[in-house]
């Protein structure tokens, strides 16, 4: 059996396809096959691609060989971009009459109108600016039905029989969560050993951020992602959204517009009365207020501005302080993140001839580089479960430790480095770098184990100095493996001691950490801090519980230092003042001092995300009347910065 998953868009299609891809062995175990064929990535997106690029033949040559030589399993292949109708219309060129009879299709749907305000927020987001919001809801209103596209896969599969539809919305998901809903409509036998990965893999900007990023984008794509990236990190106000591109006069004339094709699946492919699809009653009875309308608008669009302009500075300082990169091979070119998302758009004449389209996370890692079998440097790569290690030996005089944080767990790139990469490999530092593909915190028997190993072997006594480091996830882990070489150099940014809900019952964040083994060793770094030469505690004291952490931890050999206002993601905001490499030098060196430390981190004065944090304690300590006051004075200091910087 062949089940062939189409999306639709905006439905959680990436979460989903990272965890299939993330899991295949596990699936392959219980009689599921994620299929290879027609997958370059996680999703099976070169499906479509294939018949752009006019090997349609090969990829159905393919797709049939996978299937016959493992009749047995049940076979599943994932792209968003097979729902689309001129797709569907060419399904022929791609899957062979052996599976007519033999599929089953799965789509899961959002309400027509937040449908065609998916595909707005997608063109805004794109640079794609030549319709008015107006124009475009009249334009792609009509080619916005699902029947059609249903159609031509019911006629090719076998029949109406052969769709199942499935309402996307968190409270109709199983556990509102779309991963669990799926497994349990193909009847996965077993999840419980399986790794999960963080939903929103694929979150919505708001319309008034997908506009300023398409604008940007047109310009210059790079630049765009990279401020795409920041706004991630930073997660400010006003920046991610859903149903707000659309008022209740444009929901209320796409769904009328699509009311007869809406009645016809419903009628052929919906269990049920489809009461999902439907306007809720009395949805649209209130009169439209198109005052009221605007106001809202523009308060989301000075929301978007402003964090846009956060984000622009926080780069303008990233790229400052980043050593200008070396230029690519006159033979490539960088392909667009998004080529394989618009396969339908794409065609091979738009790649100059004799140029290379590369994908830069499919490139190796530049650790990788060094110790390969071409490479000039001894090292290894070792995979422990949901964990692994990367080691580059540079030489006996250092090597740092670092460890995974969240924000790392469950990448699934290839071009994976370990924290702190570049800065060891500048320095000619040995580097052994602890990933996390899952946010587990290293309560792993099997990573402690390696650890455990690495240090009865002489591994960490090789080494003239050592230093470990990382930040909340990934501090815990410097702080509590450091005890393995006597001696090391320790470096935590919004340091965390231990999960273990005995020994803090306060703690309620991270709650996948929470639920991890404490039973294991090295569970909690107050155990072990006090082997180390120089500890650094790098921590907001407005975190409360980043505050009580801290606390946890005593010793002649600590240092804290109190960067107010930094809130827990202490090591970003450092890093965009732009002095994360010297507090990462100065503290793997044990240099670090107080003093140059609370000097330099004044800077933060001029980053957005200072301010927000700030907002965002002056706002839990009911004093919400300081905020207008705060917020001029931190412009103030900005524009004095930006003048001084001149």
């Amino acid at each position: 059996m062949l089940i062939l998953h189409i999306g639709s868009p905006k439905t959680g299609t990436t979460a989903l396809q990272s965890f299939m891809s993330k899991n295949e062995d596990a699936l392959r175990a219980q009689g599921i096959n994620y299929m290879k064929a027609g997958r370059a990535g996680p999703a099976h997106n070169q499906i479509s691609m294939a018949t752009i690029r006019g090997d349609a033949d090969a990829m159905r040559k393919a797709l049939a060989e996978e299937y016959l030589s493992q009749p047995d399993m049940i076979h599943f292949a994932s792209s968003e971009t097979l729902f689309r109708f001129a797709m569907a219309r060419k399904l022929g060129h791609v899957f062979d009459p052996i599976f007519k009879g033999q599929t089953r299709v799965i789509a899961y749907l959002r309400r027509q109108d937040s449908y065609v305000e998916s595909l707005y927020k997608q063109h805004m987001k794109k640079g794609r600016l030549e319709f008015t919001k107006d124009e475009f809801v009249k334009e792609q209103t009509p080619k916005a039905g699902y029947n059609a596209i249903l159609s031509h896969y019911a006629r090719h599969f076998g029949g109406d029989d052969c769709i199942t539809i499935r309402p996307y919305h968190r409270k109709v998901l199983k556990n509102n969560n779309i991963i669990e809903d799926f497994c349990d409509l193909i009847k996965v036998p077993d999840m419980s050993k399986m790794e999960n990965i963080q939903l929103d893999a694929n979150p919505s900007f708001s319309v008034e951020m997908s506009e300023l990023l398409g604008i940007l984008g047109a310009q210059d794509g790079t630049k765009a992602r990279n401020i795409a990236r920041i706004l991630f990190e930073q997660q400010p106000e006003g920046v991610f959204g859903s149903y707000d591109a659309f008022n209740a006069r444009d929901r209320e004339y796409i769904l009328a517009t699509l009311a007869d094709d809406r009645e016809k699946f419903i009628s052929r492919f919906v269990d049920g009365d489809g009461a999902f699809f439907h306007p809720e009653p009395g949805e649209f009875d209130t009169p439209f207020d198109e005052v009221a309308d605007m106001r809202a608008t523009l308060e989301r669009k000075n929301k978007a501005v402003e964090a846009f302009i956060g984000a622009y500075e926080a780069l303008h300082a990233e790229e400052a302080a980043a050593p200008p990169a070396p230029a690519a091979p006159p033979s490539e070119t960088t392909a667009d993140t998004d080529a394989q998302t618009d396969a339908a758009e794409t065609t091979t004449a738009d790649v100059p001839e004799g140029h290379l389209v590369v994908n830069a996370d499919a490139l190796p890692p530049t650790w990788f580089e060094e110790i390969y079998p071409g490479g000039t440097r001894p090292g290894f790569y070792h995979k422990v479960g949901a964990y692994a290690a990367s080691f580059v030996d540079r030489g006996p005089e250092k090597l740092v430790v670092s460890f995974d944080n969240l924000h790392n767990a469950g990448d699934t790139r290839m071009r994976r480095e370990p924290w702190a990469q570049k800065l060891c490999a500048d320095h000619g530092w040995s580097h052994l770098g602890i990933y996390a593909q899952a946010p587990t915190w290293f309560r792993d028997m099997d990573l402690i184990a390696f650890m455990e190993k690495l240090a009865a072997d002489g591994f960490f006594a090789r080494f003239e100095t050592s230093g470990f480091a990382g930040t909340s996830m990934g501090a815990f882990g410097a702080l509590t493996f450091s005890r393995l070489s006597p001696g090391a150099q320790v470096v935590a940014f919004s340091p965390q001691t231990t999960l273990d809900t005995d020994k803090v019952p306060w703690e309620h964040r991270f709650a996948k950490g929470r639920a991890a083994d404490w039973t294991l060793p090295f569970s909690d770094a107050a155990d072990g801090i006090g082997e180390a030469k120089n500890v650094y505690l790098i921590y907001d004291p407005f975190d409360d519980n980043d505050r009580k952490q801290a606390k946890r931890l005593s010793g002649d050999n600590i240092t804290t230092l109190r960067a107010i206002g930094l809130g827990h993601k202490s090591a970003l905001v450092i890093n965009r003042m732009g002095h994360l490499k010297m507090v990462m030098e100065q503290g793997l060196n044990g240099t670090l001092d107080p003093s140059a430390f609370y000097q330099a981190i004044r800077d933060r004065r001029a980053i957005f995300l200072y301010r927000k944090t700030m907002e965002g304690y002056l706002k839990k300590q009911g004093r919400e009347h300081h905020i207008p006051g705060f917020t001029r004075a931190f412009r103030m200091a900005k524009r004095r910065a930006a003048q001084a910087g001149q």
